[in-house]
């Protein structure tokens, strides 16, 4: 346990689709830079989607370090968990005992082991006997102990956290697979797991209607680490979704149950649209049941860069993304057409590097970006009618087509 949830969080709010005039919804506060160790990289940052107070972990270099932004926006650094210096986090992600109410943060990286932090140490499991670097943790939104985790060398693994049992392993066993798996995605469902890495294709599992894994996620509850895992694979269960993606897919996020955000490692960001002949989520069971109803491209400068993920806020109105240099866009999903809207730039005066990840507070206030000469920046929501802030620059954006760009 990390600590305990302070209040009920209310029920998660609905999609709310109306249409409101458009203004620069946040700016910098410039007391809320906080500068780290020395210059590295942060991979990664979560806000904690199950308290009221705005806390946050990020992993830096060998270590976890969790922030609290106080009131008057000052951040304070609540605790730290450090691991061998061999170690280097990439990937952290939030859950809930919901009979206690007790949150639990569990992270992976270059070693390959997963690491579940609580109050007074840090211990970690290896959960396979071949340690490959991690790249990507989510949990389920509906089974708070399931968790998926994607590897280096392309495979994705589902856990249980509790009995630390490895129910089933996702593999394309495909002579062109992936030579990682960078980015996975539980849909708000949970029966729906995408994820992609360094090729061009989602692959999208269908976990509901896996007998054998329902079998072994009832199982894992009361055998300890001695499951068989399910292997999953292109023959059942897994469809393909490829060809509109000119790079590999480093970040995705499902929208809604029957839609998903993702995006290349050269900026193009691509909105999925998968409806059967009912207008239903349908059975991911084969590439021919998959039907394509919307695709719309949106291209972001300066950002080809791999390992820059977009966040969205909880009520799905705002998706942000980072740039090479420093800035931070956040592209307003309430419009009608998603992707044909205004974005706002958003830029610093502390650090011109590289956002690679940013984070959304529960409540949509403040979202938290990592930079790669390791800084923490924060900005902050401010009400409709604050529209003062010079360092916000608002654009008209225009869809495009994927250009091809060389990585860095």
């Amino acid at each position: 346990m990390l600590f305990k949830k302070k209040k009920k969080s209310s029920k998660k709010a609905h999609i709310d689709r109306v249409s409101m005039h458009v203004i620069s919804p946040y700016k910098l506060s410039e007391s809320m830079c906080r500068e780290t160790t020395k210059q590295h990289q942060i991979y990664c940052v979560k806000f904690c989607p199950y308290t009221d107070e705005y806390i946050f972990a990020a992993a830096i270099l060998n270590k976890v370090e969790i922030f609290k932004i106080n009131d008057g926006d000052s951040m304070t650094k609540m605790r730290t968990f450090e691991a061998k210096k061999e170690e280097y986090f990439y990937a952290l992600s939030w859950t809930i005992n919901k009979k206690t109410d007790e949150i639990v943060l569990i992270g992976g990286g270059m070693g390959g082991k997963i690491y579940n932090f609580i109050e007074t140490s840090i211990f970690g499991v290896t959960m396979r006997e071949k340690q490959n670097a991690i790249n990507d943790i989510v949990f389920s939104p509906k089974i708070e102990y399931l968790f998926a985790a994607a590897y280096e060398d392309g495979s994705v693994c589902l856990y249980n956290l509790i009995t630390e049992s490895c129910i089933a392993i996702c593999q394309t066993q495909r002579s062109d697979s992936m030579k990682q798996c960078i980015s996975i995605s539980f849909d708000p469902s949970g029966n729906y797991l995408a994820y992609g890495g360094m090729t061009n294709e989602i692959f999208i599992v269908n976990l509901k209607d896996c007998k054998d894994f329902q079998d072994n996620l009832k199982q894992s509850m009361t055998i300890k680490n001695k499951i068989d895992p399910v292997k999953l694979n292109l023959l059942h269960n897994m469809c393909v979704v490829q060809n509109l993606h000119t790079n590999f897919i480093d970040s995705i996020n499902w929208y809604a149950e029957n839609s998903f955000i993702s995006k290349s490692a050269d900026g193009d960001i691509i909105f999925w649209e998968l409806k059967g002949i009912d207008g239903q989520v349908i059975p991911f069971k084969n590439v021919n049941g998959l039907k394509i109803v919307e695709q719309h491209i949106s291209v972001i400068e300066n950002c080809n860069l791999w390992f820059i993920r977009f966040s969205l806020d909880p009520k799905l109105e705002y998706l942000t993304i980072g740039t090479c240099n420093g800035e931070l866009y956040v592209c307003d999903l309430r419009n009608d057409s998603l992707f044909n809207c205004e974005y706002h730039i958003l830029s610093n005066t502390f650090s011109q590097a590289a956002i690679r990840q940013s984070s959304f507070s529960n409540d949509g206030k403040y979202v938290v970006c990592s930079t790669d000469d390791s800084f923490l920046i924060s900005y902050k929501r401010f009400d409709a009618l604050d529209n003062n802030n010079n360092d916000i620059r608002v654009v008209k954006k225009k869809s495009k087509k994927s250009k091809k760009k060389t990585r860095k």
